[in-house]
């Protein structure tokens, strides 16, 4: 999937991806959103909310360093959830089920979208690029 393809060229500076090929006890992927939603804003708002206390008890299986939240609704529904104000492209730390986790919101690295895709990419990439030595970081108090 290219959307898989775009992540793991962010991801492979740190020696991670989501594919399974590279350090897989560090990296892990899951949705938000639980279920198929259609294009329909208040169906995704609801089964967000519903989808929610599962999300929560999927962090806390394991002690996750980093999340990356791909996408304006993701973000949207979790900010929401959260009780969080966080943006796209900012690294920040947010307490959930008295936890505290790293959050980094980006734009959903979809390639449904060749042009807009594009764009996307190198918005993504300028993101990381400025996050690289706080990800970094963060990442070797995992090993």
């Amino acid at each position: 999937i290219r959307s898989g393809e775009n992540l793991n060229a962010l991801l492979q500076d740190f020696g991670l991806s989501v594919d399974g090929h590279e350090k897989t006890d560090r990296c892990a992927f899951t949705d938000l959103v639980k279920c198929y939603v259609p294009d329909n804003d208040s169906l995704l708002k609801a089964c967000g909310h519903r989808c929610w206390p599962i999300f929560e008890r999927q962090l806390g299986s394991y002690d996750f360093k980093l999340l990356l939240l791909m996408g304006k609704a993701t973000l949207t529904i979790f900010n929401r959830e959260a009780d969080a104000r966080l943006r796209i492209g900012e690294l920040q730390t947010v307490r959930l089920s008295n936890s505290e986790y790293t959050v980094f919101p980006i734009y959903h690295p979809s390639g449904a979208y060749p042009l807009k895709g594009r764009q996307i990419s190198e918005w993504n990439r300028e993101f990381f690029d400025r996050a690289r030595g706080e990800i970094s970081m963060l990442l070797r108090e995992d090993s």
